[in-house]
């Protein structure tokens, strides 16, 4: 990977002058603070609570979308930054950027976004969105830098997976909200206007598990992420830890069935297949054994609950009768819609896009009479081309396309690790093509760019240990 180096101007103290409490200098102290505060990010992240910065009402788009807004993960986002950067000016330590097939498409994305903001149809807007998106490029290389395991983050993990669930599944069986208002859970209710629901013919309108989300795609998707970075900890079968994982995978792929999220289980059957299939090209028998117990143990909790919802499953999966899909056609006509806007605002400004953040504001100005709502194409490449143009979109292509050139070239010396985070960046990749979170939503985003930054530190370490194997071999000549 390539480095860094930091250009601090004052010298580097000496070491017994850094040295503080029980041998611990303050650098270490603040990269410690800054884990700590990555743990935090990673139970926070699908939380819709947030603070409101700049109110900027723009008519028929939905606030959300033209606000300036600070989650309460973003203030342990900026937290671990903080923290972060004073440790590397007190050390002065280089900063690994990650493999160059990598590396360029993130900087052209970044790049680009940056070009469209006075070019914008919005340039405020664009300029706060893209101050957002450099902060997750930042966290991804701390995470690509700093987190040595994956499981090191996996009790943070299982503590998100664990609350979440229990949250959707709560509101989903009583059909309204858990009482968690203070958190910011939303008002639910099957019968409210706006609220998400799978209505039938002959059956109620039945709420989907939201948790403490916007949405049940966003509550269905994070799920599917964790569990299969989860997976990849749980290698050794009647271990403590690998029955707590299997009672996340229970109790997460419970809530992941009753969000009702058709992206999210196709996400997650990604994930699994990638997990799988490349446990089975390895041969690694006992990791596969493990991984089918944890897909067993979603399977034991979800099937009487499936067998509950069928008829409202079946809707889902479109094979209803045509009365009671009405409403997934619906669904399904409203993406039709966004996505052939969104090709025609691309049309429109091919060159540089209609800047970051600013789509569903184009999508108002060209279709000012549309019966759908002025927000984001359900597929994020096609959002990424819309808003920062040719340059953009072509960078986020090859960014969705490089981890996998590099796993091939890797694919003799495939660690558990790097198996997991490959599923779970599969799952990031799947979920993207049926839904847009993961470019504009703050949780979508973090785990987005949380997974990549996992997968370029897994990749790092696989590619170390096969040059060491490669050394060792050669030496034995």
């Amino acid at each position: 990977m390539r480095e860094l180096g930091l250009s601090a101007r004052a010298p580097a103290l000496p070491a017994a002058a850094v040295r503080a409490g029980a041998g611990v200098s303050p650098a270490a102290a603040l990269l410690k603070g800054a884990r700590l505060c990555l743990y935090g990010l990673i139970v926070l992240s699908p939380f819709r609570a947030k603070f409101l910065l700049v109110a900027r009402p723009d008519g028929a788009v939905w606030r959300d979308y033209t606000d300036f807004l600070l989650y309460w993960s973003d203030v342990l986002l900026l937290a671990v930054l903080a923290l972060w950067g004073a440790s590397l000016l007190l050390e002065r330590r280089r900063v690994r950027t990650g493999p160059a097939l990598v590396r360029w498409p993130v900087a052209g994305l970044l790049a680009a976004i940056w070009l469209s903001v006075p070019f914008s149809l919005d340039p405020a807007l664009s300029a706060y969105t893209a101050l957002r998106l450099s902060a997750l490029v930042a966290l991804a290389l701390f995470v690509a830098n700093e987190v040595r395991t994956v499981r090191q983050i996996a009790p943070a993990l299982f503590l998100m997976v664990v609350s979440q669930a229990a949250a959707g599944l709560w509101q989903v069986a009583e059909q309204g909200s858990a009482g968690l208002g203070a958190l910011g859970e939303l008002p639910l209710d099957p019968a409210r206007a706006g609220a998400s629901v799978v209505s039938a013919a002959d059956t109620p309108r039945l709420l989907r598990a939201y948790g403490l989300t916007d949405h049940p795609n966003i509550l269905g998707g994070l799920i599917a992420f964790a569990l299969l970075l989860l997976a990849g900890t749980a290698v050794r079968l009647r271990s403590a830890w690998f029955w707590a994982c299997a009672a996340s995978f229970g109790l997460g792929g419970a809530a992941l069935l009753v969000a009702f999220s058709r992206g999210a289980w196709l996400a997650m059957a990604a994930g699994i297949a990638v997990l799988l299939g490349l446990a089975l090209y390895r041969r690694e028998r006992s990791r596969m054994q493990a991984w089918l117990a944890l897909c067993l143990a979603a399977a034991v909790v979800c099937a009487p609950l499936g067998a509950h919802y069928s008829r409202y499953v079946g809707i889902r999966l479109g094979i209803a009768g045509a009365a009671e899909s009405a409403t997934e056609e619906q669904s399904l006509t409203e993406r039709e819609t966004l996505a052939s806007n969104a090709v025609e605002v691309f049309a429109g400004r091919p060159l540089l896009g209609v800047g970051a953040g600013a789509l569903p504001g184009a999508m108002r100005d060209a279709f000012p009479q549309s019966n759908v709502e002025f927000q984001y194409a359900h597929a994020v490449l096609l959002d990424a081309f819309a808003e920062a143009g040719l340059p953009g979109g072509i960078a986020y292509a090859a960014l969705l396309a490089a981890p996998w050139a590099l796993l091939w070239r890797r694919r003799g010396r495939l660690t558990p690790e790097l198996m997991a985070a490959s599923a779970a960046l599969a799952a990031v990749t799947v979920a993207g093509f049926f839904d847009y979170y993961t470019w504009t939503w703050a949780p979508g985003r973090i785990w987005a760019w949380l997974v990549l930054g996992l997968w370029a530190a897994a990749w790092e370490r696989a590619d170390a240990e096969d040059a060491v194997v490669s050394r060792s071999a050669g030496a034995g000549r």
